[in-house]
């Protein structure tokens, strides 16, 4: 199911805790005195979430999972920091180069393949959903109870990807 893959310390965990350190960082600063000046809560939220990740990989050891995990993170921050929006392709692209900079010797290793492929999987399935317009969701699911089962659906729809993407090289 791709799960084996998943339960190591890798880019589930980097993503996790940096989903985390945004949100804290996003809370913190809006509720601070220093929200009012020129820098936007999400560029420190960003910037907590950074240092969040680079915290645990550091616990971690910097494992090449978890350090190859967090080039992606700071990629990825970065190109939205530039406000570019460059499509799923060149932003996987664009942080595959990173990654083999930094460790050439990635390209020899599953687990390199694996991430990305659950990556790219998520990011299709992601892109095929119809996206629901604010205005036209209905006022029952505007309560926390919808809420959740909205993100229960949107994870187990995200697994689903996942399994399907993995499939032919758990197999292989």
């Amino acid at each position: 199911t791709g799960t084996a893959h998943l339960i190591a310390i890798s880019g589930l965990h980097i993503g996790m805790v940096a989903a985390i350190g945004y949100f804290l960082g996003s809370l913190i600063w809006r509720h601070s005195l220093l929200a009012r000046s020129q820098i936007p809560a999400q560029s420190v939220a960003r910037l907590a979430a950074i240092l969040a990740a680079t915290a645990y990989a550091a616990l971690a050891g910097f494992a090449l999972p978890t350090l190859r995990a967090l080039l992606m993170l700071i990629a990825y921050f970065m190109l939205i920091s530039l406000r570019r929006n460059p499509g799923v392709r060149f932003g996987l692209g664009l942080i595959l180069m990173v990654v083999l900079i930094f460790d050439p010797l990635a390209a020899l290793g599953a687990s390199l393949w694996l991430s990305f492929t659950a990556v790219t999987a998520i990011a299709i399935a992601s892109s095929m959903r119809p996206k629901q317009d604010a205005n036209t969701v209905p006022e029952r699911l505007a309560n926390s109870t919808h809420k959740l089962q909205r993100w229960f659906a949107s994870g187990w729809h995200a697994q689903w990807a996942v399994f399907i993407g993995l499939l032919p090289l758990s197999l292989v």
